[in-house]
């Protein structure tokens, strides 16, 4: 959903690639922002609404890229030979945090778009035994969080978003971590093998408080 909730970016295979579309759910309108065989997905928006991160396979690897919302050619940011995906904005619109595996395991990177050099990102994670999935900027940019894949019960951890020195601490269990508003509280998806999936609330940090939002009736979440 764009920060002013008036419309929602998505990848579909509609046209027989995968490929990011735009649509105004006031109206109905659906705009095609990309077009080729070269596989799009996890848009994310910028805070002004004006263009979106995503993730595109080229040259046999995935890279990061930003599109504008109007259309036109996709600004690529990464060419490592490692697949880089999952990108998130910051607050401020000024940086992005994405996964990669530039490292041979999945760490948590960043970069400024004020120096779009390669050779100035930094990696803010490095935990062999993690699989970061899924960052995401607390709303005053301090903090990133992000699942854990490789946890067999879904650990949500918190860490630094400037800091590559600081300590990851655990703030609540589940998939697809997003933030309240105001920064108070997560909401995840809670996934049950052979069960019904939720989407839970907590407050950070409080996982044992996690309420059930909504629960699946049938299929995943």
């Amino acid at each position: 959903i764009s920060p002013d909730g008036l419309r929602l970016a998505f990848a579909s295979h509609r046209g027989g690639a995968w490929n990011l579309y735009v649509l105004d759910l006031s109206t109905g309108d659906l705009t095609q922002l990309t077009e080729g065989p070269a596989f799009k997905a996890n848009p994310y928006w910028s805070p002004d609404g004006q263009f979106l991160a995503f993730e595109i396979y080229r040259n046999d690897n995935l890279d990061i890229a930003v599109i504008s919302v109007k259309g036109g050619d996709p600004i690529i940011l990464t060419a490592d030979p490692a697949a880089d995906y999952e990108p998130a904005w910051s607050p401020l619109g000024r940086e992005l945090v994405w996964v990669s595996m530039r490292t041979g395991n999945p760490d948590l990177w960043r970069l400024s778009l004020d120096n779009p050099d390669e050779r100035t990102y930094t990696q803010l994670t490095n935990t062999p035994t993690m699989q970061e999935s899924d960052p995401a900027y607390s709303p005053t940019g301090d903090v990133v969080v992000y699942a854990d894949a490789a946890s067999s019960i879904g650990l949500v951890y918190a860490h630094s978003a400037t800091d590559p020195t600081s300590l990851a601490y655990e703030v609540g269990q589940g998939l697809y971590p997003t933030w309240s508003p105001e920064g108070s509280s997560l909401a995840t998806v809670l996934v049950q093998e052979g069960g019904q999936d939720s989407i839970m609330a907590a407050p950070l940090g409080q996982a044992g408080l996690a309420q059930i939002a909504y629960r699946a009736t049938s299929a995943r979440i």
